[in-house]
Parts: structure tokens; C-alpha cells; sequence
């Protein structure tokens, strides 16, 4: 894989379909639409360290629910990923740390349940993950510890985009809606990559 200048890995495009194993539903302007049916899984990627940034610009379904993104293992338990929920209108970082099966989460008071869009950076950086909205919020939480991570994708590693696996590895808590930007970010990023997007208000 690339790397940029300072030896970083180059940033991992989630909405690439050439990075992607399984169908994506790409839409004439580079967005992928998921219809709440199935999302799918990355084909091969660089597995993050304590620092990283996960950043999207979406366009939820109302009065839907779903995975944003997850990195579990092959049963479907949750190293790190971003749940948004209708039933709490929040979006929840769920993860675990390193020597533990206990998942643990984290709460943002942020809701994508409306229909509106809006750009999403998710920061995890050691102990501290921070998550910024395009509505100005920015909500940082400390974690029980660095987020445990597993290697490159195997059948036990996995990287899902718009759901989470089950215990047989099937879709499920599946997104529905467009994701127009969708990126992991080796660095911890404070601003979102796209902040600088000019939008139309009416």
C-alpha cells in the first residue's frame, strides 16, 4: 500500500470499490447508496495503530438504524466501530481494549436519524476518542484504554462499511442511507478532510 511523505499510510477510500469484497452500490456521483439490505466488507487494508481518524459525509434514512463501519473479528464482536441509532438518536462508538472480550461504548448526543447531511470525524487517539459534527458540535470522551485491534483481513479480521457481521459472519444492524465521503485516516485528524466542501442553504 502508499504511503504518504511522512511514511504514513496513504488514507483507505471505504467507498472504493475496487477496495471492497462484495457488491457496492455506487451512485453517478461517487456516493454508494445501501439500502438497509447488506453492506460490505474491505478486501484488503493497513491495520491502524492508537491513532487514527475515521471521517464521512452521510445522509441517513430517517427513523433507520446502523453501522457507519466495524472492525470485528469473525464472529462479529466489535474491536471498534460507530453505530447511529434511531431508537436513542445517537451515534455510539463501540470498542474494546486490548487483553478484553467486554465491549464497552461510548455515547455521542449527535443524531444522523433525520435526513440531513452532515460530515462525521470519529478521532481515536490512546486514550481519548473525540468525535466532531458539521453542526459544530465536538465531543471527546476518555477510554478505558488503547483500542484493541487485529491484523490485515482474514476470516477473523474484518472490515465492514455499513454493517456489522453476526456470530455465522452474515450482515446485520445494516445502514441505510448514502455515504458520500468514507475514509480511515492513519493519523488523528482535528478537522474533517472535507471541511472545506462549500454547501447550499436555503
Amino acid at each position: 500500500s502508499s504511503t504518504t511523505s511522512n511514511g504514513i499510510p496513504a488514507p483507505l477510500n471505504l467507498l472504493d470499490a475496487a477496495n471492497a469484497d462484495g457488491l457496492v452500490l455506487t451512485q453517478p456521483d461517487g456516493s454508494v447508496l445501501f439500502t438497509g439490505q447488506v453492506g460490505y466488507r474491505i478486501g484488503q487494508f493497513v491495520p491502524v495503530e492508537t491513532a487514527f481518524s475515521v471521517a464521512f459525509v452521510v445522509q441517513q434514512t430517517p427513523a433507520t438504524s446502523g453501522y457507519l463501519f466495524s472492525k470485528t473479528d469473525g464472529s462479529g464482536s466489535r474491536y471498534f466501530s460507530l453505530y447511529s441509532s434511531k431508537t436513542t438518536n445517537s451515534l455510539t462508538f463501540f470498542y474494546r481494549v486490548a487483553g478484553s472480550q467486554t465491549q464497552l461504548n461510548v455515547p455521542f448526543n449527535i443524531a444522523l436519524t433525520d435526513g440531513v447531511e452532515r460530515r462525521i470525524l470519529l478521532t481515536v487517539d490512546g486514550n481519548m476518542v473525540t468525535l466532531h459534527a458539521s453542526t459544530g458540535e465536538m465531543l471527546s470522551a476518555t477510554l478505558a484504554g488503547p483500542v484493541d485491534n487485529c491484523g490485515v483481513a482474514s476470516s477473523t479480521c474484518v472490515l465492514n462499511v455499513g454493517q456489522r457481521i453476526n456470530s455465522v459472519g452474515d450482515s446485520t444492524l445494516v445502514f441505510t442511507g448514502i455515504l458520500k465521503f468514507a475514509s480511515i485516516f492513519y493519523e488523528p485528524l482535528t478537522q474533517h478532510p472535507q471541511a472545506t466542501t462549500t454547501t447550499t442553504t436555503t
